[in-house]
């Protein structure tokens, strides 16, 4: 991940709107979308992070990149229906601007209250173009 990152800049990117995950009555995830004029180079860093950990043996556990921020997660794996209605009242709502000068390996692991996760290791994008 580091000389992947070492070859892409920071990005800024608007969040704005937002989505979920799971069932559409009642999802898993609720989440806020990234876009913006640099969401192509996001996805394709994206992209070669992927790659990389592929060619580790970690293939990515999604079909399709949704570039988001989690904002909530059900604690029950049949999710919840006050999920969507959040992203409903949030499907116009503008949150602003995120920059994002890192990436972070997580590490996840199944708590008895819900997921936990812990940073692994920072790797910060190039700072000079």
């Amino acid at each position: 991940m580091g000389a992947v990152c070492a070859r892409h800049r920071p990005t800024e990117l608007r969040v704005a709107g937002s989505g979920t995950f799971g069932s559409l009555d009642r999802p898993r995830v609720l989440w806020a979308a990234l876009d913006g004029d640099d969401l192509p180079r996001f996805r394709s860093l994206q992209a070669e992070v992927a790659k990389a950990l592929t060619q580790l043996g970690h293939p990515p556990d999604m079909e399709k990149f949704e570039p988001h921020l989690t904002l909530a997660r059900s604690r029950t794996p049949v999710g919840h229906a006050d999920l969507a209605r959040c992203a409903s009242a949030l499907r116009t709502t503008g949150f602003g601007q995120i920059r994002i000068t890192e990436l972070i390996l997580f590490e996840s692991e199944n708590l008895p209250d819900g997921m936990g996760y812990s940073p692994i290791q920072r790797f910060a994008l190039r700072s000079t173009p």
